[in-house]
């Protein structure tokens, strides 16, 4: 199902990596939007932290820009 043409929900899977995977690998369902983009928040805490999938525009620099794993929206903690 959709909200306003953006999925509920995905579904991430594939990182091999040891500990990353484990904290980005899961159920997300839709929490809102960032950056005119959908922001995603994983069913299950990870070591007390909440894990949200969202995406960062240009405003901080090209090598900001794109889709990030991080516990808040645009926080200096990343994944």
């Amino acid at each position: 199902a959709c909200r306003g043409g953006l999925p509920n929900g995905l579904t991430v899977s594939g990182c091999d990596h040891a500990t990353i995977g484990v904290i980005v690998r899961g159920e997300f369902s839709l929490q809102g939007t960032n950056h005119l983009k959908p922001v995603y928040k994983k069913g299950l805490q990870v070591d007390g932290l909440d894990v949200m999938l969202y995406f960062w525009d240009e405003r901080d620099g090209a090598n900001f820009c794109g889709w990030w794993f991080g516990p808040k929206v645009g926080g200096d903690q990343v994944w």
